[in-house]
């Protein structure tokens, strides 16, 4: 009966311990059989040809908005990535993993690819902003959010307020932003902490992807929730098949 009782008491220890430590240990990063290589993000495509890709126009930001969470330095900073200077997602990222969405939106919208099989893109980047239905700020909140915010010191916490204020203060002086006071602009923001300093003073320009696999295509959409439900959905898939270095 002690034996049972000092077994039973251990393996209560043990699951405690998981549930304690859960948030920092990647499970799955010690089988390499859950990652399945992907060669570049796959856009989004619709089969029916006739319908015109919602137009996107994406912000040149600089790398410390975006991909420059993925290098490996504090505060690594160069200019606004390109399809050759985009960074694969990285194998071993834990539970940041799931905030890649962000990552797969922007690598969405960077790849320009011709389907072989004739189905149109949903959306499709443009260089002219005023050609466009939406426009993407990809900056990288979540995971700003859990680079400097979530594990950083004082110094840390202030540079991720830093980027937030930099950026509102950039798009607060941008004439697409002034049209529309930010209506038709998209800001993805799938941790709940995110982009917390501004997030509620502007409420209709945010992206919350917590349910990710609920959204669903509509026709009566915004284009900015249309262009999330597009680019979103194809992005799930993305991140099953992350791409690892």
């Amino acid at each position: 009966m002690s034996k049972s009782l000092v077994c039973l008491a251990v393996l209560i220890l043990f699951l405690f311990a998981s549930l304690f430590y859960t948030g920092t240990i990647d499970y799955r990063s010690s089988f390499s059989l859950f990652d399945s290589p992907l060669s570049k993000p796959n856009p989004c495509f619709t089969e029916e040809s006739d319908i015109e890709p919602l137009k996107v126009y994406m912000y040149d930001l600089e790398m410390k908005y975006n991909v420059g969470f993925l290098k490996g330095s504090s505060h690594y900073n160069a200019p606004p990535v390109t399809i050759d200077t985009l960074p694969k997602w990285p194998k071993y990222t834990g539970l940041r993993k799931q905030h890649s969405v962000e990552y797969w939106m922007l690598a969405s919208l960077l790849y320009s690819i011709d389907d072989e099989n004739g189905r149109t893109r949903e959306a499709v980047r443009v260089f002219d902003p005023e050609s466009a239905n939406v426009f993407f700020v990809p900056f990288f909140s979540s995971l700003s959010y859990n680079t400097y915010y979530r594990h950083g010191n004082d110094s840390e916490v202030k540079y991720d307020d830093q980027l937030q204020a930099e950026l509102m203060d950039f798009l607060q002086k941008s004439e697409h932003w002034k049209r529309s006071a930010g209506r038709d602009h998209v800001i993805p923001m799938h941790h709940p902490n995110a982009f917390r300093r501004y997030r509620e003073k502007w409420p209709h320009m945010h992206t919350w992807l917590k349910l990710l696999k609920l959204m669903t295509f509509q026709t009566h959409m915004s284009p900015a929730q249309r262009f999330f439900s597009s680019v979103g959905g194809q992005t799930e898939k993305m991140m099953e098949k992350t791409v690892s270095k």
